[in-house]
């Protein structure tokens, strides 16, 4: 569009893999970010344009009807309902970013109070940016039809070759199953140790490295069941930036037995560096980049025994864990970049202006 877009966009804060989204965003329009998290955010990123971002702030910034689109942050915070307030009052079009979709392991409830606020968000925005397919067929079920916008979130993190030994006291294997993530319930860590446990593995060639930081009740009894594993496991806690690629490039696969999980860069990231992924139909990317049986399987929620059985596969044929590890990062490569997500952003901006001004004439 030839005229300069102004644009509010409301975030809870900017992680380094959002970092260059926004920039790249801000030198395409003219942006304003409210950050709700406002912890040292104008020290370490010093080139956006930073806004006071208090509710009441917001509020009052956003009904003087300076911007011409305002961005959501997700729908069950009170700044994003704060943003279609003000956007209602200033007539400025409103674009919800949810990453949030229906999933059997959440509680009726939560599934019923989810869908109500996306409901809500269609009679006030005017449309949304989602991450997958997930996201977006739970909105087209819960609303119909609807201005539906992709955008798979991407990482900043990038490839490395696996030159060097890992930070890890177990011995290196022919075979390196790999978790690495928050060590919390959700993400089903028990799960992954069950299916290692049953799977029908030389334990003298396997090993398991579980790696992240998370709840210190969970991560200890995570611990303690690998104890009772006769293949190596090591927990090794977190894992500095710097050092994330390291493990994805020593990794034989990747399994993320998640319950419910959005869309986690460690698929993402794990794809990228040519690792074959095993994760569950509760993670995100399950929909959109895990290829059953090309770039990775996609098991049942808590289904130790399928895991288990993928292990085995993999683990019998080097040749099929190589090819689907070129799939799986050309697959990465084509769907999940930050020019996918800049993309995305912009047709979902551009509509909502054109969508305006229809509207005004």
């Amino acid at each position: 569009m030839s005229m300069e877009i102004r644009i509010a966009l409301v975030h809870n804060k900017i992680m380094p893999y959002r970092e260059p989204i926004f920039e790249r965003l801000s030198e395409r329009y003219d942006v304003t970010f409210y950050i709700t998290d406002e912890t040292d955010i104008e020290t370490e990123y010093p080139d956006l344009n930073l806004a006071e971002s208090g509710l009441a702030s917001l509020f009052s910034e956003l009904r003087q009807g300076d911007y011409d689109v305002i961005i959501a942050p997700e729908y069950m915070t009170a700044a994003a309902w704060v943003s279609h307030m003000g956007g209602q009052l200033s007539s400025t079009p409103v674009v919800q970013w949810t990453e949030i979709w229906d999933v059997p392991t959440k509680s009726s409830m939560s599934n019923k109070l989810n869908r109500i606020g996306i409901y809500l968000s269609s009679l006030l925005g005017t449309g949304y940016i989602v991450p997958g397919t997930a996201q977006k067929k739970y909105i087209q079920d819960t609303v119909g039809n609807a201005n539906i916008f992709t955008v798979p979130n991407a990482t900043h993190i990038k490839q490395s070759e696996a030159n060097s030994e890992l930070p890890v006291s177990i011995p290196d294997s022919e075979f390196l199953i790999l978790f690495l993530g928050q060590v919390i319930e959700r993400k089903g860590v028990h799960t992954l140790l069950n299916a290692v446990e049953s799977a029908d593995l030389p334990a003298d060639e396997v090993s398991v490295v579980i790696a992240g930081g998370g709840n210190e009740d969970y991560i200890e009894s995570v611990t303690e069941h690998a104890k009772n594993l006769d293949p190596s496991v090591e927990v090794v806690g977190w894992v500095p930036s710097e050092q994330v690629s390291d493990y994805y490039a020593h990794a034989d696969v990747y399994v993320l037995p998640s319950k419910h999980d959005p869309w986690p860069l460690s698929v993402v990231e794990a794809m990228q560096a040519e690792t074959p992924v095993i994760v569950s139909n509760a993670v995100g990317e399950a929909h959109d980049l895990v290829i059953e049986g090309e770039t990775g399987y996609v098991t049942p929620v808590e289904n130790a025994s399928v895991i288990a059985h993928r292990l085995e596969t993999l683990y019998s044929d080097p040749e099929l864990r190589r090819e689907m590890g070129l799939n799986a990062k050309e697959r990465v490569s084509e769907l999940a970049t930050y020019d996918e997500m800049e993309s995305g952003f912009a047709d979902a901006i551009e509509y909502a202006v054109r969508s305006s001004r229809w509207l005004v004439t």
